[in-house]
């Protein structure tokens, strides 16, 4: 989503925020040729949001402020879901 606002002939006002889900197998190529099943799921939850504010002082000097924020939360689940006192078989 983003937002423009002109505030006055010499203001201006830009707000913007995404969200992305992102999920699916990270794969290796070389690995999958001798064993299919091989894959790594993963989540990420991404989050970005920006505020700037530009001003016009005069025709040859301008100001400007922005503030970004960016997060990405991976997550990787795993296969074995025992613990680490689990026997792998």
């Amino acid at each position: 989503m983003r937002v423009d606002h002109r505030i006055s002939d010499k203001a201006t006002l830009l707000t913007r925020f995404s969200l992305n889900q992102i999920n699916g197998p990270v794969t290796n190529p070389d690995q999958t040729a001798i064993d299919p099943s091989f894959g790594v799921n993963f989540f990420d939850h991404q989050r970005n949001a920006t505020v700037k504010y530009s001003r016009t002082i005069t025709p040859r000097l301008s100001f400007v402020t922005a503030f970004s924020y960016i997060r990405s939360t991976p997550f990787f689940p795993t296969i074995n879901h025992g613990g680490p006192g689990a026997q792998l078989r």
